[in-house]
């Protein structure tokens, strides 16, 4: 997947010898960037215009539906769940 400055690139990989998401530049230069780490796994679904917010399909849930949305910066960032999203805008 693009990032919105169509010069990085969103993917999921395994080489690591676990499922997680990086980002690099599009033409292969510079460090692979981990988005998620210690086998979170999921799927990237969508980047904010902005670059900011990455979303991603959670892996090993019991659903295998529930979306996150943590901070495309760096792989440290926090995770918000949607019931967490909904509480934070109703306070």
């Amino acid at each position: 997947m693009w990032m919105p400055d169509s010069r990085r690139v969103v993917f999921r990989s395994s080489d690591a010898g676990r499922l997680d998401i990086f980002r690099r530049m599009a033409d292969g230069t510079g460090a692979v960037e981990p988005l998620t780490r210690q086998g979170a796994g999921g799927e990237p679904q969508s980047i904010s215009p902005d670059g900011k917010f990455l979303v991603f399909r959670a892996g090993g849930s019991v659903s295998n539906a529930d979306l996150m949305v943590r901070r495309a910066a760096r792989a440290d960032g926090r995770e918000v769940t949607p019931a967490a999203a909904m509480r934070s805008t109703q306070s």
